[in-house]
């Protein structure tokens, strides 16, 4: 699922699964234009990625476009 925030340029990726990495987000989301930053949360205890994370495009269309194509 990726929705995007009110700043129009921050996409929330949900339901990311297990073993896939910010290298993977990059390339999937990359697609749709420059990316400026992948912010995905690790638990403190384990060290793994917890399943969500957020996408920052350079441009906010192509936030949208993300969050449109890649949603469900």
């Amino acid at each position: 699922m990726a929705d995007k925030d009110a700043d129009g340029r921050k996409v929330f990726v949900g339901g990311i699964p297990f073993g896939v990495d910010q290298h993977n987000i990059r390339e999937d989301f990359g697609k749709f234009g420059e990316i400026e930053d992948v912010y995905m949360p690790t638990d403190r205890e384990t060290g793994k990625y917890r399943g969500f994370g957020f996408i920052t495009f350079i441009n906010p269309r192509d936030a949208e476009e993300a969050s449109q194509t890649m949603n469900g």
